[in-house]
């Protein structure tokens, strides 16, 4: 009878091990989200449910790390080495645009290009900077541009999220301003083709700056300062366009200095480190992050569904298309190791966990590239190498005198 009990006993111990690691097999590491904020997917039906922790699977892979030797310790690669051919299948489901230089990898240009109906100009720039930091752009007069873009944040915040209007959370990681003349397209959907059109949005959107356009203007006419600064500049009264055409002419001067990685495609073989210089190579070789990360800005400006999260809609929110679902823009690089948390919901807090992300993280079906677990983990500290390489001076902006 004992015995009986005992087998009986086993032979359910043996059921629940069984069952359990069905379950584990079923989990899969897919969504950055910070150890205490577990994220469920919901993916398409055929695909499995999927969670991905970078910190607890970051602790588990260094441990491997430890007894692993990096596959590229010489660089096999030289400023002036011709663009690799992709080793790896990837199908873009957008085609480049015609400005973006696809595959190619080039300098930043010193400045960015200005609209026929906006060039700069020095009391423009001066105009626009006051407009950037004044809270008397929002609806109750205590939220600027400048309280998300913070110039000694790298024109980000480094929070995951930023507040708006009320003090709510945003549901969008803020992307910084650097650079952002460079872009034919804003935001992370896209939904703005000029920093003009693009300026003007988070003023009256209701989640953000809560202005609406009309009542911006007539408060920056009863503040005299203003109304004779636009009337020297623009020959009106402010007006919405006014103040659209003035913040992005401030905008466009927020331009990174030459990075170390400039440097070396300028032909200064010493100014990357060794580890930078494997990770540039697996960056055009074998990772294939040069396929979506390219031109000035290292970014085609296309849209893409990775696997971060299944909650916001992305791109099909502006074009309709649900083929655009969960699609995002693909951010620039330039200045990426200061310019964290990342990915369109904030939810990877660190370098290191994004590219985990890529090599092990992203779904295995349902999104538009492939993790690249063929690749070995002990590549992940060589590609973040590279990125911070991508770190150059920032604009030295300091807070105006307003009027």
């Amino acid at each position: 009878m004992h015995s009986s009990r005992l087998i009986h006993f086993r032979l359910i111990h043996f059921t629940l091990i069984l069952t359990w690691a069905g379950f584990s097999y079923a989990i899969r590491p897919v969504c950055a989200e910070p150890l205490t904020e577990f994220h469920t997917i919901l993916p398409p039906a055929e695909q499995r449910i999927t969670i991905f922790s970078p910190v607890l699977f970051r602790t588990t892979v260094k441990n491997r790390l430890r007894t692993t030797t990096p596959r590229y310790s010489t660089p096999r690669i030289s400023p002036t080495s011709g663009n690799q051919s992709l080793p790896f299948s990837f199908t873009p489901t957008r085609k480049a645009r015609p400005h973006t230089q696809a595959g190619k990898l080039v300098p930043l240009p010193q400045q960015p290009p200005s609209p026929a109906d906006n060039p700069t100009t020095s009391e423009k720039v001066k105009l626009g900077k006051m407009l950037f930091f004044d809270p008397r752009l929002s609806g109750n007069n205590q939220l600027s541009c400048a309280s998300c873009h913070m110039p000694d944040k790298a024109f980000g915040d480094n929070n995951r999220v930023s507040l708006g209007s009320g003090n709510r959370a945003l549901e969008r990681n803020t992307p910084s301003c650097l650079n952002v003349g460079f872009y034919n397209r804003l935001f992370w959907d896209g939904r703005a083709s000029t920093l003009e059109k693009q300026a003007l949005e988070p003023i009256w959107s209701s989640v953000e700056m809560n202005q609406p356009l009309h009542a911006l203007e007539k408060e920056l006419l009863e503040i005299q300062g203003y109304a004779d600064l636009f009337r020297n500049v623009f020959d009106t009264p402010p007006t919405r366009e006014a103040v659209g055409k003035a913040l992005a002419a401030f905008q466009r001067t927020l331009i990174t200095g030459i990075s170390p990685f400039d440097r070396f495609l300028m032909g200064d073989k010493n100014a990357l480190s060794k580890n930078a210089k494997a990770g540039l190579e697996l960056f055009r070789g074998e990772a294939g992050c040069i396929a979506c990360h390219h031109g000035p800005l290292l970014s085609d400006e296309q849209f893409y569904h990775l696997g971060v999260s299944y909650r916001d809609m992305g791109r099909s929110q502006i074009t309709g298309n649900k083929d655009d679902r969960f699609r995002f823009r693909t951010p620039s690089l330039r200045s990426i190791a200061e310019t964290g948390p990342y990915m369109h919901d904030g939810s990877i807090e660190t370098l290191e966990d994004v590219v985990l992300f890529y090599y092990r993280g992203v779904p295995d079906s349902g999104t538009d590239i492939k993790a690249l677990r063929s690749q070995s983990i002990s590549e992940v500290d060589l590609l973040v190498a590279m990125l911070r390489s991508l770190s150059g001076p920032l604009p030295d902006i300091t807070p105006p005198l307003l009027p």
